[in-house]
């Protein structure tokens, strides 16, 4: 069973505190609800906030006042006013000390947040027994502080995140993230920027510990050194895959955009036809009437044919910014592959000893312990296998319109066939129409010149009168 923790750490600068906390705790972006969090029914369990504060016990010396603000404490609020204050105060102490000392500010980033993941398979059967892992998290919170004096400032525990596989079985994205202020007032510097390489190992190592003392058996994620080579050739294979999947499907889009303007452009031609056509009839006749249906049906079938293509028109804007998204990903994945390289390349050539014109490992415990390490660490552009799903389920959507799209066209040209046979019946019949009064004129000029008009007249009148006995 996978039971791996893994831990990434990120600095921030503090003008992102509100989007940060926005993320974490409020589970929104610039105001909106996040589009990738779970339906309420799939999510594992609620998830969890704590805000740790900082403040002055006293008015007392800087020293004491120092000495409290390394002493972190659970905060009852979560409100993002809590959040704020609590990191002012860890600031107003870090400037105080630069001030008092004469050192200039030159520190950018003021945040650092670890995000600590841990796998499905063994958190899942965890919480179905019945089991907290969140006290794994929380502890892992408190050893960050008493082993690189980090002052947490909030812990957030995401139970709400994951994914639909195209097999429609849900995935879980079980993670929690972590944000400190990014200080050490002890040894008065920044705490990422600082980390050496053996401390970046060290938090993967910490957080196997800490949940191992709380009773989770969760180990940092060796298995990943072992597959890497393979996990990146797998990701890079389904990315390629996708990114051709994509192009074709923009083209396919673009062509049925172009079929979309010409069925519009046809029944607004169809449609003026019409429209001279009915010129030719009273209003109060049959075909009058007919035409006008089949006109005001030509209009809102034109007018939806419009409308749905300007609405496809920026959906392939958004696919032609998605695509190239995807592209910029293939190309992150391939320098990724040449990094993995070259760090290889240089740690045997640090780790190794050449005599006889062969390379000898030094210490072959500690090579292959640091070199595991070294790999679990380089996760900056690993590909995650959730986005590419999200990929083919936005494909899968695009196609699905696409095979609706064809079939409204495929009825619309079924219509407008119908629309041309009636059109040919219509001009028959005018031209019919044009020869009976040219027939009528030139029987009224023979009848003129013969003086029969009154004979004719009469001869009509007889006739109507025994239609009307008849009837």
């Amino acid at each position: 069973m996978n039971n791996f923790i893994s831990v990434n750490a990120t600095t921030y600068n503090k003008s992102s505190l509100n989007a940060n906390y926005e993320h974490n705790v409020e589970r929104k972006k610039n105001g909106d609800d996040i589009d990738y969090l779970l339906e309420e029914s799939d999510k594992l369990s609620a998830n969890q906030v704590q805000t740790f504060g900082h403040s002055a016990v006293s008015s007392g010396t800087y020293a004491e006042n120092l000495r409290n603000s390394s002493a972190q404490s659970i905060s009852k609020n979560n409100d993002y006013s809590t959040f704020k204050a609590n990191f002012d105060y860890l600031e107003n102490e870090r400037l105080k000390q630069l001030k008092e000392e004469k050192r200039s500010d030159y520190q950018k980033k003021h945040l650092v947040e670890f995000v600590v993941s841990l796998s499905e398979e063994m958190a899942k059967e965890y919480i179905d027994k019945g089991v907290d892992i969140n006290d794994g998290f929380k502890a892992y919170a408190n050893a960050l502080k008493d082993t690189y004096n980090c002052n947490v400032l909030n812990l957030s525990i995401h139970m709400d995140e994951g994914y639909y596989d195209k097999d429609n079985k849900l995935h879980h994205n079980i993670h929690a993230h972590i944000v400190a202020h990014n200080y050490n007032f002890k040894n008065k510097k920044a705490i990422l920027s600082n980390f050496s390489k053996k401390d970046f190992r060290n938090l993967q190592t910490l957080a196997q510990k800490t949940f191992q003392d709380t009773g989770l058996d969760f180990k940092k994620g060796v298995s990943k050194f072992k597959t890497k080579k393979e996990h990146l050739m797998r990701n890079d294979h389904i990315l390629q895959k996708q990114a051709k999947e994509l192009k074709g499907l923009k083209q396919d889009l673009e062509q049925k955009n172009r079929e979309n303007k010409e069925i519009y452009t046809l029944l607004n031609s169809q449609k003026n036809e019409l429209k001279a056509l009915r010129t030719k009839f009273e209003k109060d006749t049959n075909m009058y009437k007919i035409l006008s249906v089949n006109i005001k049906n030509l209009t809102q079938n034109e007018q939806e044919k419009r409308s749905e293509y300007r609405e496809l028109d920026s959906k392939l804007k958004d696919l032609q910014k998605k695509t190239q998204k995807e592209e910029i990903k293939i190309d992150n994945i391939e320098k990724y592959g040449k990094e993995i390289k070259q760090d290889l390349r240089e740690y045997l050539l640090q780790n190794t000893t050449k005599k006889d014109n062969k390379y000898f490992i030094n210490d072959m415990n500690n090579f292959y312990n640091s070199l595991v390490d070294t790999f679990n660490n380089v996760s900056n552009f690993d590909l995650k296998i959730e986005e590419l799903e999200k990929l083919q389920n936005t494909n899968e959507i695009l196609k699905k319109h696409l095979e609706k799209i064809n079939l409204e066209n495929e009825n619309l040209k079924v219509q407008l066939g119908k629309i041309d046979t009636l059109n040919v019946k219509i001009k028959e019949l005018i031209s019919k129409k044009d020869l009976l009064e040219e027939e009528n004129y030139n029987l009224k000029i023979y009848l003129k010149d013969k003086n029969l008009e009154e004979d004719y007249t009469n001869y009509t009148r007889k006739q109507e009168h025994n239609q009307d006995f008849e009837r």
